[in-house]
């Protein structure tokens, strides 16, 4: 059997029941697919909100196990501060070393899922000698912080050494490879994929449509973000 280990800072909580609803998905793929998970999601002490059990998400607790790891870190007004980038991914670094060391199964991993590069990502090398397999780190949007000039002077030494722990960068859409570039991730780590979801049943899906000559409605649920591309919807 599989194992794999699953870093995220997405995850749905009892105040926010979508949040990280795609992390769900994918652990109940992978699940389904036959492999078995050690799922960790990040909390900052001082601004946790209780998160959804495997129950309360339709996980199967025999090939999901749920960790929550507790982080601390500076408030997000005092990260930009010099220091302070370094400073939250070794604390982050410090934390996911013990929970993932003190897991009876770390040196049987087959391999790594990393949902966050802040801070999770970031602090890799503390931690990733203790993965045997491949290692990926996903990225879902544009970082406002990360995308600070002045904060990405400050990463680019930590991506430089997180890319060096890493075998790719996976990118949930094509207008993330400019972000990503402009962060310095190396380009040939760079992949695109875009986040996948479970086709509907036959059944449930109308194959009627309505003639050319009415008005045809179309939804578009996202951020007011260019990236999200909303003018070309």
């Amino acid at each position: 059997m599989i194992r794999l280990l699953l870093v995220t800072g997405f995850w749905p909580t009892e105040v926010n029941t979508i949040s990280g609803i795609f992390v769900v998905q994918q652990v109940n793929a992978l699940a389904r697919a036959g492999a078995k998970l050690t799922v960790l999601v990040l909390s900052s002490y001082g601004r946790r909100e209780p998160i959804l059990g495997l129950a309360q998400l339709g996980l199967e607790n025999s090939m999901v196990e749920l960790i929550e790891v507790p982080i601390l870190r500076l408030p997000e007004a005092a990260s930009s501060l010099p220091g302070a980038i370094r400073l939250n991914t070794m604390l982050c670094g410090i934390s996911l070393n013990r929970y993932i060391r003190r897991s009876e199964f770390f040196d049987e991993f087959s391999g790594c899922i990393v949902h966050s590069v802040r801070y999770a990502g970031l602090s890799m090398p503390m931690w990733r000698g203790h993965i045997s397999g491949g290692m990926a780190i996903v990225i879902h949007g544009v970082d406002p912080f990360m995308a600070k000039s002045g904060n990405q002077q400050r990463v680019h030494s930590l991506i430089e050494r997180a890319s060096l722990t890493t075998d790719a960068i996976v990118l949930v859409g094509s207008p993330l490879v400019s972000h990503a570039m402009s962060l310095r991730f190396p380009a040939q780590k760079l992949q695109v994929l875009a986040n996948g979801t479970d086709l509907p049943s036959i059944n449930t899906v109308s194959d009627i449509q309505r003639p050319l000559d009415q008005v045809r409605r179309i939804l578009s649920v996202s951020n007011l973000l260019p990236l999200k591309g909303v003018d070309d919807n």
